[in-house]
């Protein structure tokens, strides 16, 4: 019985996987998306100013502008060869948990002159995002491993 990996090289499943990713990671970075607003909400709210809301909401900038990409992507999913759709995998194996770090890094940052309770809401908020990215990954799922383990390394 093989086991399924992020790294399988053979035509068909490259292309299933990539497929499912089309898919899969637009409704990924929208889930980004709403878990990061309430993390601006308590920053701006409870005192943390708003400066310290700038690096979510340069975050949710980021993350729309990939969510397009992968959007578009449905569309040229049968114009794109193996090796370009490996390349697009391989950049999600390094921006999924770069963003999760990011964002743990964010709530952490923006969290400093928060209250214990605002602080805790929004630790919450980003690990619950994070276990929610790895479930659209499941495709990859080193990848969504590391997303899980990125998120929680700053906290």
């Amino acid at each position: 019985m093989s086991h399924l990996t992020d790294h399988d090289t053979s035509s068909a499943m490259v292309r299933e996987r990539y497929r499912l990713l089309t898919r899969q990671i637009p409704t990924l970075y929208m889930i980004v998306i709403v878990c990061t607003l309430p993390v601006i909400g308590l920053i701006l709210t409870r005192g943390g100013g708003v400066v310290m809301a700038i690096p979510p909401a340069v975050v949710i900038f980021l993350v729309f502008a990939r969510m397009l990409h992968w959007r578009r992507a449905r569309d040229r999913f049968d114009t794109m060869t193996q090796a370009q759709m490996q390349r697009e995998m391989r950049r999600t194996a390094v921006i999924g948990p770069a963003l999760g770090f990011v964002l743990a890094g964010v709530a952490i940052a923006g969290g400093l002159r928060l209250d214990s309770q605002a602080q805790a809401i929004t630790l919450v908020t980003v690990w619950m995002c994070a276990i929610a990215c790895s479930f659209c990954l499941s495709t990859l799922p080193r990848t969504a491993y590391a997303i899980v383990f990125a998120s929680g390394a700053p906290l």
